[in-house]
């Protein structure tokens, strides 16, 4: 019963969904017969014509392929470091208030405005890929952050007891508490770092780049290339949207796995621990209970040497 109701469920949204898509394309058809200046809103029917061009030149792959290297290298980037400080943060309160700063400099200021600067910094060829690396940067330390400070203090207050060092601690405990959070910063900072980047394109007029080729058609006036290649922006986000959800959840549903195993052998360490220390008491004991200088304790005596 629950199956067949998650199935329509799913039904109704993927027919809500056409419905919607199909909706704003007749507004769109609509509105541009009114305007009736290709110049201005071209149709439907005209952009879908030239995207289809464009899907039969090279100048489309390779610049497709160069946004694609140079935006995916800035998001890799900012995940590295991003994880890395955001470790330190949620392992240090000093590290934390040491780096917010930054973080927050780095979260309020305009992306246009960072555009120009790196601009004048690093130049045309790697602006898109520094503003892909700074839109993800704050995303994932904050969610890898907020990931540590979600751990189990249960779980920390026995890695004390038994002295678990920084690494096992990370491993054992941080990173699964962290890996949801994680996940979600992937998912967020992937469209935003292909936004960023493709709009770090179109003002630094990159050449064979998605963002130098809607700048060209802006200033040439080809309203419907540039609608064109809009479109095969918006499309590929999706596509890379699409696949990175893909791979979060494979990940999460070996992750779960795979911590299910390490918290098992986390309780297995602490019971050996444990037990370890029974054990040496109970040696402890054993050996006084052997001394041979200690052979009978009499009832209200003391005990007797041999």
């Amino acid at each position: 019963m629950k199956e067949n109701h998650e199935k329509r469920r799913k039904i109704s949204t993927a027919v809500w969904y056409a419905a919607g898509i199909v909706f704003w394309i007749v507004l769109w058809l609509i509105v541009s017969l009114a305007v009736g200046k290709e110049i201005i809103l071209p149709s439907p029917a005209s952009v879908a014509k030239e995207f289809v061009r464009l899907l039969g030149t090279g100048d489309f792959y390779l610049s497709l392929l160069r946004s694609f290297a140079s935006i995916i290298a800035g998001f890799l980037a900012g995940n590295v470091l991003g994880v890395v400080l955001g470790t330190f943060a949620g392992l240090s309160k000093p590290f934390r208030a040491f780096m917010s700063p930054a973080m927050t400099v780095i979260k309020a200021t305009p992306v246009a405005s960072f555009i120009i600067i790196v601009l004048i910094w690093l130049g045309k060829a790697l602006t898109p890929a520094f503003i892909s690396f700074l839109i993800v940067l704050p995303i994932v330390w904050q969610n890898v952050m907020s990931g540590f400070d979600s751990a189990d203090p249960g779980l920390l207050e026995m890695a004390r007891v038994f002295e678990f060092s920084t690494w096992r601690k990370i491993r054992y405990i941080y990173a699964p508490a962290a890996s949801e959070s994680y996940a979600a910063a992937v998912k967020t900072s992937m469209g935003l770092a292909w936004k960023a980047g493709v709009a770090a394109e179109v003002l630094a007029g990159t050449a064979k780049t998605l963002g130098g080729q809607i700048y060209s058609t802006k200033v040439y006036l080809e309203v419907p290339q540039l609608f064109a290649w809009t479109v095969a922006v918006i499309v590929f986000s999706l596509l890379i949207e699409l696949a990175a959800s893909s791979v979060v959840k494979l990940a999460g549903r070996r992750g779960k796995s795979g911590n299910n195993r390490k918290s098992e052998e986390a309780e297995k360490g602490a019971e050996k621990s444990a037990e370890a220390g029974q054990n040496t008491g109970s040696d402890e004991t054993g050996k006084a209970s052997a001394n041979p200088e200690i052979t009978e304790i009499p009832e209200g005596g003391a005990p007797h040497e041999p």
